[in-house]
């Protein structure tokens, strides 16, 4: 999709280009704008370029003698630092109120869904207290089945706050390592998730500060994010994950240039650079071949 628009500072295009010719002044906006409603940087290609001026091949390269400077030209790409500049601050500010959209509707659905579990573990404690029998849930081991979630005197908000920050490592793990990144879905935050990360909390003794910290960091863990994806194996190996957990802060994993989708616009973007698909750094890849 096109940008709405793109800012000329006239004294400083004056300031550059009084050098250049009538045509030569057409040319290069031509190039410019083209640059700025594709989003991309621009093929070092004669017959392309020429196109996108509108002259023949044997015209654009007398032309592009002095158009070429206003341009760094690497690996068979002509990169304009001002455009990518403005390029990546509209966009910015495009994925930010599109994301903030985004959040507000996550957030409202995770209150949704936090309200049914809430209301569905309620109902199944009265049901548990009148007719004292213990259901059995397919993801507890068999030391954990007579140990129900209600009777537990964890913080119901603290156990579905931890589950949906393990929740949205498991994604952001799943989409860096899919081939289609906008087809990965979030974990589901069942009875048998909660039920789990309680008994981690309240039976194995673990204190929410710290079962939040050893999360955030094996979710950044290249060898645990692959292991650790639901609070079942999070509890058995808990022990194995705080022996392991190197002292101090957890870096974050750098992120990688891929392809994500926006679920609100269906808009695709990088999710490392935030620029729409194929970035910069994608461009450039292609072009070289790599």
């Amino acid at each position: 999709m096109a940008l709405p628009y793109i800012q000329i500072r006239i004294d400083d295009y004056l300031k550059d280009t009084r050098f250049l010719t009538t045509e030569e002044h057409g040319a290069y906006l031509l190039l410019i704008f083209h640059y700025w409603q594709t989003e991309r940087a621009l093929d070092d290609t004669d017959g392309k370029l020429g196109k996108i001026v509108g002259v023949s091949r044997k015209k654009w390269k007398n032309l592009k003698i002095n158009l070429e400077k206003y341009f760094s030209i690497e690996n068979n790409v002509w990169t304009h630092s001002r455009i990518e500049f403005d390029l990546e601050r509209v966009i910015s500010k495009q994925k930010k109120a599109s994301h903030a959209a985004s959040e507000g509707v996550r957030k409202r659905e995770n209150l949704r869904i936090q309200k049914q579990t809430l209301e569905r573990l309620e109902s199944e404690r009265r049901a548990n207290a009148e007719h004292s029998q213990s259901h059995t849930d397919a993801n507890t081991d068999a030391n954990a089945d007579k140990d129900s979630l209600p009777q537990l005197s964890v913080g119901r908000e603290e156990v579905f706050d931890l589950c949906g920050q393990l929740a949205d490592g498991v994604e952001v793990n799943l989409m860096e390592k899919s081939k289609n990144p906008e087809k990965v879905k979030r974990p589901t935050i069942s009875q048998g998730w909660l039920k789990q990360m309680a008994l981690l909390i309240q039976k194995d003794g673990h204190e929410v500060d710290e079962v939040r910290e050893i999360i955030e960091w094996a979710i950044h863990d290249e060898f645990w994010s692959s292991n650790i994806m639901s609070p079942a194996k999070l509890r058995k190996q808990f022990d194995q994950l705080v022996l392991k957990k190197p002292v101090g802060p957890v870096k974050p994993k750098p992120l990688a240039h891929a392809k994500t989708t926006d679920p609100k616009s269906g808009e695709e973007y990088c999710q490392k650079c935030g620029s729409s698909w194929p970035c910069l750094a994608e461009s450039q890849k292609t072009a070289s071949g790599f």
